[in-house]
């Protein structure tokens, strides 16, 4: 039987292809793919480590040429320094991305910019420029941070 689980961050396109891009990972970050980023200089990215942040819907991809043949590319990580690959995520595209720890998400919850690099969190309260999405599926975490396909807004 086939996994019901992906292998890649980019799901669906809405329209073009989407060209990736790429930017080394700042000295201090641990970028995982599926991550939301920002740039930290004009050459580097960093996860989005605020809650409070205007996303440029900036999403670390997996890297074909990942290191550990033993485990699958989107879940293997950029160390600092490494070359960090990226696509900017267009309304409408299907994506999939980090959702933080302790948190529960149905159909149709908005999803915004966490408290936690890179993350997303379910947004009830104060839906505002930092959402980037909604859930395409029902997902809840406990412990450690999950996946969860998003339909960017």
């Amino acid at each position: 039987m086939a996994s019901s689980t992906p292998k890649t961050v980019i799901l669906e396109i809405n329209g073009a292809e989407r060209p990736i891009y790429d930017h080394l990972a700042a000295a201090t970050a641990t970028i995982k793919p599926g991550m939301l980023i920002a740039k930290a200089s004009a050459t580097t990215v960093t996860p989005v480590a605020s809650a409070d942040v205007v996303s440029t819907r900036m999403i670390a991809v997996e890297a074909p040429w990942a290191d550990d043949n033993t485990a699958a590319a989107i879940d293997q990580a950029y160390d600092s320094a490494d070359n960090v690959r990226f696509i900017y995520a267009q309304p409408g595209d299907l994506i999939y991305m980090r959702l933080s720890a302790s948190q529960t998400a149905s159909l149709g919850s908005v999803l915004a910019a966490s408290g936690t690099a890179g993350e997303l969190s379910v947004e009830t309260t104060n839906v505002g420029h930092n959402v980037i999405g909604v859930a395409d599926e029902a997902v809840t975490t406990t412990g450690a941070a999950g996946w969860i396909r998003v339909r960017i807004l």
